[in-house]
C-alpha cells in the first residue's frame, strides 16, 4: 500500500501539470486567504478589534470560503481518483507483463529440456579425423637481368630460372630447360650460370651439356629438399641483345 501511494503522488503531477508548491498554494492557500479577507473585513466594520467566536464563525462559513474549500476539495477528489486509477491500471499491466515473461521463460525451459533430453538419447558418434595428403607440385619461375659471361666481354642479358618444389627430390636428380632461342653457356668458372642450390654448401654434378636450345645438368648429391630453391641462369647468345624466352622446363630425380 505505501508503494501505490508513492506511485500515485506523481500520477496526479502529471495531471495537474504543474508544481507541488502551485497545488498547495492554489487548492489550500486560496480558502485561507479568502477566510482571513472575510475575517479582517468583518472586524473593520464592526469597529472592533476583540474577535468573538461568532466572528470566526461567520467569516469561516462565507459563501466564499466555502466555495473554494468546495472546489479545491472537488479538485482534489478528482485529481486522487484518476491518479489511483491510473496507478493500479499500471501495476496491473506490469502484473500482466510478468506473467507473460514468466510463460515464455517457462516454454523456453522446456523446449530446452527436450532438446537435452533428445540429444542425451541419441547414440555417441566418433569423430575422425581425414588427413588429406598434400599434393605433390613444382613451380617455375622466369625473370631476366644483366652479368658478364666472360671478363673480357661486355655485359649480356640473363635469363633466370627459379624451380621450387613442395616435395623431397631424391639425389641424383637432372634439371632440364628449354628455350625459344640460342643462349650462350660461358666457360669462364667464376662466371655466374648453370644450376645453383642456395640450400646446399657442397654439389657434387654428374654432367652439364648443351643441346641446342636445351639445357640439362645432373645433381648427384646432395638431395633437394622440400620448398627448396634451384636457380638456372643462361645468357643471351653472342651479338643478340636479349635473352631467349622460357618453352619448358622440369626437374625429377634420376633412377
Amino acid at each position: 500500500m505505501r508503494e501505490l501511494w508513492g506511485r500515485l503522488w506523481p500520477n496526479v503531477l502529471s495531471l495537474l501539470g504543474t508544481t507541488t508548491f502551485s497545488i498547495l498554494l492554489f487548492s489550500i492557500g486560496l480558502p485561507i486567504a479568502i477566510f482571513l479577507v472575510t475575517l479582517a473585513w468583518d472586524v473593520y466594520r464592526q469597529r472592533k478589534l476583540e474577535i468573538a467566536v461568532s466572528t470566526l464563525a461567520k467569516a469561516f462559513l462565507s459563501p466564499q470560503t466555502i466555495i473554494t474549500l468546495s472546489l479545491a476539495v472537488i479538485a482534489w477528489g478528482i485529481a486522487l481518483s484518476w491518479g489511483f486509477l491510473k496507478t493500479v491500471h499500471q501495476d496491473n499491466d506490469k502484473l500482466r507483463s510478468i506473467a507473460l515473461l514468466k510463460a515464455e521463460i517457462a516454454q523456453v525451459k522446456d523446449t530446452n529440456n527436450s532438446l537435452i533430453n533428445a540429444l542425451s538419447e541419441r547414440p555417441k558418434e566418433t569423430l575422425k579425423s581425414v588427413v588429406v595428403p598434400e599434393v605433390k607440385k613444382c613451380w617455375v619461375n622466369s625473370t631476366f637481368g644483366y652479368g658478364t659471361p666472360l671478363v673480357s666481354e661486355k655485359s649480356r642479358m640473363q635469363r633466370i630460372v627459379v624451380f621450387h618444389c613442395n616435395y623431397r627430390i631424391e639425389a641424383p636428380f637432372e634439371v632440364v630447360a628449354e628455350f625459344d632461342g640460342d643462349f650462350d653457356v660461358p666457360q669462364n668458372p667464376a662466371a655466374m650460370w648453370g644450376l645453383n642450390l642456395p640450400g646446399a654448401s657442397v654439389v657434387s654434378g654428374g654432367g652439364r651439356e648443351k643441346r641446342g636450345r636445351e639445357f640439362r645438368e645432373r645433381i648427384d648429391g646432395p638431395s633437394l629438399p622440400a620448398n627448396e630453391h634451384v636457380i638456372l641462369t643462361i645468357y643471351a647468345a653472342a651479338g643478340k641483345e636479349a635473352a631467349p624466352q622460357l618453352v619448358r622446363a622440369n626437374i625429377h630425380s634420376v633412377k
